[in-house]
């Protein structure tokens, strides 16, 4: 099965959270190609069996920087990370303090979008649809920053795959759900 989870430049009804799906009218010949696709909303909640994994399709990291009144603090976030052979190894908290503090936020936080409504607008009566409790197994943000992923940050895997298009190579990455583990990849 394929899932696709609208993002902020696909043609859409408003910009305002959470998407509803892309339309049939955009999706109309994608279907002929490939039956067993399945056009979600952003974001994307999905249950394999025992875990719950989230897929949401943001800018969020750069939101969340020009939106930050207080630089984080780097050494208040100590985490693992996986590396490209699934191993774990624990970071230096220079390596990446922004991911980790976005990573904290959404956690701890327990919502996918906690930022003032001018910056992000969300239609209330769905913002169900943003929370994040219970925690779910995994979730993975759809960033146009570089790949990136954490591991046990309270129980919850985050990532993030990059960005698939654009000048650079096509980033993605690989979830096997038995085993947790993430590998990133990239078609050159």
């Amino acid at each position: 099965r394929f899932v696709f989870v609208p993002g902020p430049g696909d043609p859409g009804i408003s910009a305002a959270l959470p998407r509803p799906g892309l339309q049939p009218s955009v999706t109309g010949s994608m279907l002929d190609k490939v039956p067993r696709a399945h056009f979600a909303s952003n974001p994307a909640k999905i249950r394999y069996f025992s875990q719950d994994l989230v897929f949401f399709r943001e800018d969020l990291q750069a939101k969340m920087r020009r939106n930050c009144l207080i630089p984080p603090d780097d050494t208040k976030v100590r985490t693992h990370v996986v590396d490209e052979n699934g191993q774990e190894i624990e970071v230096d908290d220079a390596d990446r303090p922004t991911f980790q503090h976005l990573a904290a936020t959404l956690v701890q936080q327990a919502h996918l979008c906690p930022l003032p409504i001018t910056q992000a607008p969300i239609y209330w009566e769905f913002d169900h649809a943003l929370w994040l409790y219970p925690a779910p197994t995994a979730i993975f943000l759809g960033d146009r920053t570089e790949q990136q992923s954490l591991t046990d940050f309270e129980d919850t895997l985050l990532t993030n795959p990059g960005c698939f298009g654009g000048e650079g190579p096509g980033e993605f990455l690989t979830y096997c759900p038995a085993t947790g583990v993430v590998q990133f990849s990239a078609v050159p």
